[in-house]
């Protein structure tokens, strides 16, 4: 059998569109062999839909959104995410890679088709104060759609994750996809075969620490950085002078702030086209 792949990504909401789109033109500098689609969310306006067009991006637009079933607001950006579980129902592939719209591609990754179902990184886990945190980001995954899994999924929303209330806007308890996938799979920390090189999803406010204590880099070809995740709600197309000059006056986060500079460097370079 022909193997079927693609990278794809969700759109959920206009204010992602900015990160989407560096997110695609990372991805085309890479020289992939594989496609790229983008899953839009019914909200998603009409001006957006142009701007992917006018790009070339291919995308297609769901049927309909998957209820998020906690009292996360409706303001936060956590309030849509469910509805990115569509990607495992994606079925006319045989396999794909999935990511957020809020990553920056340094290098081809195409390699992350060799590997199983549900291979994802353990992001920010190497770090002694975040032992605790056993779970998979799911801003990177690696997954085998089936139209019998999301079914289940489907049954199983609400049902099975940790449903606490309260948090506020910024800092909510729960409420995201992440949270059900990791309850949905719950023997992933156990299954070490599933668990990418945090290289291939590395948080940008960990990048200092990562490159401290365990050598990676943004650069180096020794222990090189793929892909940043601009993770949290401090987004670079978002980020304020306020923002940036607080991360300046901090040695601890020089890496960090070259990574957002990459990130508006790459948005420059794109802003004019639309």
């Amino acid at each position: 059998m022909q193997n079927n792949y693609s990278y794809i990504s969700v759109l959920s909401t206009d204010n992602y569109l900015k990160g989407l789109l560096v997110l695609f033109f990372s991805y085309k500098k890479t020289k992939s062999k594989y496609p790229f689609l983008v899953l839009l969310t019914p909200n998603i306006s009409k001006r957006t839909k142009l701007i992917l067009k006018k790009l070339r991006i291919s995308y297609e637009v769901l049927f309909k959104d998957i209820d998020n079933p906690t009292d996360v607001s409706t303001k936060h950006r956590w309030f849509k995410t469910y509805s990115k579980l569509n990607i495992f129902n994606q079925t006319k592939y045989s396999k794909i890679v999935y990511f957020d719209a809020d990553m920056l591609i340094l290098r081809n990754i195409d390699d992350l088709f060799k590997y199983d179902h549900m291979s994802a990184t353990n992001a920010g886990g190497m770090l002694q104060r975040k032992k605790s945190w056993t779970h998979f980001n799911s801003g990177l995954m690696v997954i085998k759609p089936s139209s019998k899994t999301f079914k289940d999924m489907i049954n199983k929303i609400g049902k099975i994750e940790t449903l606490e209330s309260g948090g506020t806007l910024f800092t909510p308890k729960s409420g995201s996809d992440q949270d059900f996938l990791n309850s949905y799979y719950s023997k992933w920390k156990q299954n070490k075969k599933l668990h990418l090189d945090h290289k291939y999803n590395m948080i940008h406010y960990y990048l200092d620490e990562y490159n401290k204590l365990f050598g990676y880099s943004l650069k180096s070809r020794k222990k090189p950085i793929y892909i940043i995740h601009y993770a949290s709600y401090l987004k670079p197309w978002n980020i304020t002078k306020k923002e940036i000059q607080t991360i300046e006056k901090n040695p601890d986060r020089k890496i960090e702030l070259e990574s957002i500079r990459m990130w508006l460097k790459e948005f420059k370079k794109i802003n004019p086209r639309f």
